[in-house]
């Protein structure tokens, strides 16, 4: 999965990717892309995740976590 983050500046990149990580336990990391930086979050993470979000996504929305 991936979060568009272009506009964010690396700093920021690197306080999400630490907050994902500490606090949800999700294993992202950055990715370079031209001149900015994206996150995955990887396929192994993703169930995690799933399970986070599903309570308080709208149903239209869960098809963008593969629900």
């Amino acid at each position: 999965m991936t979060l568009c983050t272009n506009s964010f500046t690396p700093t920021e990149v690197d306080l999400l990717i630490n907050a994902l990580n500490n606090k949800f336990d999700l294993k992202s990391y950055k990715c370079r892309q031209n001149s900015d930086y994206i996150i995955i979050i990887p396929a192994y993470s993703v169930p995690k995740l799933q399970t986070l979000l599903t309570s308080i996504m709208p149903v239209m929305m869960q098809h963008k976590i593969g629900l």
